[in-house]
């Protein structure tokens, strides 16, 4: 994948909620995230935003388009889900997490979390996955395994009810390859 993605929309059908998703990140037209990017993109790089004027997501020349903005898509994602979801988090989470003295793996982990589950969805997975937890104490690795149990709990259910079968074994095999990347990363 690379900020030129663009998913296979036309083959997926219905089972995907998210609909025609674009880039590194996968910005989905059909949760609103696609026109929330737009209009960051009006904002901050209003020469490239007047490119996209007319054309509708999930068609060719919106497609064709896409490519020549893909670069701008990180700093997009930072502001509006990576620093939003820490920025939600309850300040004694974010004193006890302390992104500071970790691994940037686990700053990786939280990444994937805010732009999977957006910025309200990311902290609520991450302050059930601290709660209870002196979190001072706790691994990086467990920290980890916390996340990713989370976010994959019920066999998917509780986070990814309304999507396909399909699609819920699609995500919780990312996360399960995720998981196993981040371990794998953090332990050298």
């Amino acid at each position: 994948r690379g900020p030129g993605t663009i998913n296979s929309y036309k083959k997926i059908g219905t089972g995907d909620p998210g609909g025609a998703s674009y880039g590194t990140y996968q910005i989905a037209t059909n949760t609103g995230t696609m026109n929330n990017f737009m209009k960051w993109m009006d904002d901050n790089q209003p020469h490239m935003a007047s490119r996209f004027d007319g054309l509708t997501p999930g068609t060719g020349k919106f497609d064709e388009e896409w490519k020549t903005l893909a670069k701008q898509q990180h700093a997009f994602i930072k502001q509006t889900h990576y620093d939003k979801t820490l920025s939600r988090l309850p300040a004694a989470y974010r004193h006890q997490l302390n992104l500071d003295e970790r691994s940037p793996v686990i700053k990786d982990v939280i990444w994937s979390t805010s732009v999977q589950h957006g910025a309200d969805g990311g902290a609520l997975i991450i302050q059930r996955a601290l709660a209870g937890q002196n979190n001072k104490n706790l691994s990086d690795e467990e920290l980890i395994n916390r996340i990713y149990n989370e976010r994959g709990a019920n066999n998917g259910q509780k986070y990814f009810r309304r999507s396909s079968e399909n699609v819920r074994n699609g995500v919780l095999n990312r996360f399960k390859n995720e998981k196993h990347d981040a371990l794998q990363r953090l332990r050298g």
